[in-house]
């Protein structure tokens, strides 16, 4: 083992040891009501847990140690003939640094900590540039969140889009193979038999096609009769003059004219699209499309870089307040 081995093992050993005399409770794990939680707008950190272990804080440290020293961050000045540092002399400077200056620490490198990280930090709360360190970047990890929900969102529409203009997986036929029972409730129990026949005509199918066809239709009436039992067994019933009631509402209900049939359809279309934003089409594989660039629209990315900008602009409220004077003089 080579003397900055040594040197950074016995630093990881001496931090460990006072950070597990302060923190630990009898039984060697470490007493979440002596933990500060680490907390932007009412979220906490994923690592922060009811509970955390040695081995938790142990490897909290050596993986924030680890990214750094892999990191191209500055470690100390060199001349330009000074060989470049090893990283095992990089793992040394950081894990001194953190035991030395944890604040400088934050400072130099916390562009290359992430969430997961901060609760390493909790017992070193009460310092005020501590304290400012950890709250920017706590800030800074609310952000990209919710920079990458909007981004998700925008390339999940964007597929949307396209798989709309191709025209298979938004069909009616599609749609219905997905969910047999929502559209026999709003289309399929409303459809007269020229409907059916015009439907039929219109989608001129091969033999081959028609097969196919028939059998999509027996695997949607067995998802169907699925859905069914599992709506039934949740149902309460009620007498038999109500359900014979119900059976004269159903049967008045099934008398839909062709702008009510179109407004059903449509809803219909809208409820499978937005359940295709929200993720939920299990058939479908989302990680294509939302860890994928190539849905980046454009347009939309453009239209959020305008929002940011007019929304983090003075101009924006020195406009509305002449805005707001001229008003008051007219």
């Amino acid at each position: 083992m080579t003397a900055n081995e040594v040197s950074v093992q016995d630093s990881e050993d001496l931090e460990s040891r006072d950070y597990h005399h302060m923190m630990a409770s009898g039984d060697g794990v470490i007493d979440s009501d002596k933990i500060n939680r680490v907390s932007f707008h009412g979220s906490e950190s994923k690592v922060t847990a009811s509970r955390l272990t040695e081995f938790d804080v142990d490897e909290m440290r050596r993986a924030m140690l680890t990214r750094v020293a892999d990191s191209d961050a500055f470690f100390k000045h060199q001349l330009i003939t000074d060989p470049d540092l090893t990283f095992q002399e990089k793992l040394t400077i950081s894990s001194e640094l953190l035991d030395s200056k944890p604040s400088v620490f934050l400072s130099r490198y916390g562009k290359y900590l992430v969430e997961d990280d901060l609760p390493y930090f909790n017992k070193l709360r009460g310092d005020y540039m501590i304290d400012f360190h950890l709250d920017s970047l706590s800030q800074r990890f609310h952000a990209a969140a919710e920079k990458d929900k909007k981004k998700v969102k925008n390339r999940r529409f964007e597929a949307m889009r396209r798989l709309t203009q191709e025209g298979e997986y938004f069909s009616v036929e599609e749609m219905k193979r997905r969910d047999p029972l929502l559209f026999e409730e709003m289309i399929g129990k409303y459809q007269t038999n020229e409907d059916v026949a015009e439907a039929v005509a219109a989608a001129d199918l091969s033999l081959s096609e028609v097969l196919l066809r028939h059998l999509q239709a027996v695997q949607n009436n067995e998802l169907y009769e699925q859905q069914s039992r599992i709506q039934t067994s949740t149902e309460e019933f009620d007498s038999e003059d109500e359900d014979d009631d119900n059976e004269m509402d159903e049967e008045k209900e099934c008398e839909k004219d062709d702008e009510e049939k179109l407004a059903l359809k449509n809803e219909f279309v809208e409820i499978m699209q937005q359940r295709f934003l929200n993720g939920e089409d299990m058939e479908f594989d989302y990680h294509k499309v939302d860890n994928n660039e190539d849905f980046d629209s454009l347009e939309m990315v453009n239209r959020d870089e305008e929002d940011r900008y007019f929304a983090d602009s003075p101009d924006c409220d020195l406009r509305e307040e002449e805005d707001d004077d001229d008003d008051d003089d007219s």
